[in-house]
């Protein structure tokens, strides 16, 4: 176990995709867990941005998962784990979704510069990429997605909320 971990995300609708992410965060964690929860101010871009959940419900239920599977786990809540990650010199661990790889390089990019340790990276897989059976009997392949367009998110969740608010199928593409 590490005894500081970040992880970071806009935590909307908390999906299974989330709480694997944040599983994996609460049980490698055995001090201190960082939750870096993306402020309602720079989600502006964000598809169907008036259906984001508010900014302390995402923290308040996020907090609350990772307390339920690691009781008596410390969490804070920050609005920018990528800052704490990098600049806090004691941070040991980051959590990350494989789409956010490049991020974390760049953490520990911004680490090394500082003169500070690499953070240890913890790649969690993303639910819903398709896969096929390409290789032989008993292997898959991964489906090359561009842009993670089929995994799990919560601007599809939102997609389908506004869908079902205007009577659509749901099926629409984003704007």
């Amino acid at each position: 176990r590490f005894r500081r971990v970040a992880v970071g995300g806009t935590f909307d609708r908390l999906h299974a995709g989330h709480e694997l992410l944040l599983a994996v965060t609460a049980l490698v964690a055995g001090g201190f867990v960082f939750v870096g929860v993306t402020a309602d101010a720079l989600l502006t871009n964000k598809s169907y941005k008036e259906l984001l959940q508010p900014y302390d419900v995402r923290v308040r239920e996020t907090v609350s998962y990772i307390e339920a599977v690691h009781p008596g786990i410390k969490v804070g809540a920050f609005s920018a784990a990528n800052q704490v990650a990098q600049l806090d010199p004691h941070m040991e661990a980051l959590v990350v979704s494989v789409e956010t790889l490049p991020g974390a390089e760049a953490i520990n990019a911004g680490r090394r510069a500082r003169g500070f340790d690499p953070l240890t990276i913890i790649i969690v897989p993303v639910i819903g990429l398709r896969r096929d059976g390409g290789g032989g009997e008993g292997t898959t392949t991964a489906v090359p997605v561009t842009g993670f367009s089929s995994k799990l998110s919560s601007s599809g969740l939102r997609a389908l909320e506004a869908a079902a608010a205007s009577g659509g199928t749901g099926d629409e593409d984003e704007a």
